[in-house]
């Protein structure tokens, strides 16, 4: 998926600039080595500061990814927004950020991180190649969840039930994974900031007409204070 009004975010980059931070001189010790000093410190000195900058570099790689997806999931759901001047999209779609961020890690709430409410399900005939339909009857179930927009099909089996059971099992999955990405963005952070800021982040360089532009302040103003979207 290509969005053309906001700059992508380069994890390598990031990762390379933050272990570039912590060991500036390519060594994980400082100050003069004595030959024989310490036994061998120096040596285990160095891997473990290099031991760390790894790490370093990897959770800021995972980092960046999760803000990417966020900020590109964002970007598809204010250009699918069918009234621009009401952004009702984008609205649901923090509304129900907000509430997967508290229900992820219980059990219990996050079984209602996807409702049955949310989903737009339908059967359709699956296609071979070249587009020809090669069942009778029509078995796919084709999945999507309004708030988010992630849409899928399922067609392993030839029974409706369960191409829709197993296409629900594979939403869920990818609703817990969103959710995962958001709460790695959050992190020790104060999450009414971060929403804003990345729905500030996902609009950069979007062309607006009309009342858009205020709609949109309005929405960042409600994601930073927590009150209702709608």
């Amino acid at each position: 998926m290509e969005i053309h009004y906001s700059d992508r975010i380069d994890p390598e980059e990031l990762g390379e600039q933050v272990e570039r931070e912590l060991n500036p001189s390519g060594r994980g010790g400082g100050g003069k080595s004595h030959k024989g000093e310490g036994f061998g410190g120096e040596h285990r000195s160095d891997n473990k500061a290099r031991r760390i900058a790894e790490e370093t570099k990897g959770n800021s790689k995972e980092l960046a990814l999760a803000k990417q997806k966020v900020v590109e999931r964002i970007q598809l759901i204010l250009k699918g927004e069918t009234n621009p001047s009401l952004h009702k999209g984008i609205r649901n779609y923090f509304e129900w950020v907000r509430y997967g961020l508290l229900a992820i890690g219980d059990k219990e709430s996050e079984k209602e991180i996807m409702d049955d409410k949310d989903l737009d399900i339908k059967y359709i005939k699956g296609k071979g190649a070249g587009g020809q339909n090669v069942n009778k009857t029509a078995t796919t179930a084709s999945i999507r969840h309004n708030p988010t927009m992630f849409f899928l099909k399922n067609k392993k089996g030839t029974v409706q039930f369960l191409n829709k059971e197993a296409g629900k099992e594979i939403m869920y999955g990818r609703l817990v994974t969103h959710i995962r990405e958001w709460k790695k963005v959050v992190g020790s952070q104060n999450q009414k900031e971060v929403l804003r800021n990345m729905l500030e982040e996902a609009v950069k360089g979007r062309p607006m007409e009309g009342r858009e532009a205020d709609v949109l302040k309005d929405i960042q103003k409600r994601l930073e204070t927590g009150r209702n979207l709608h």
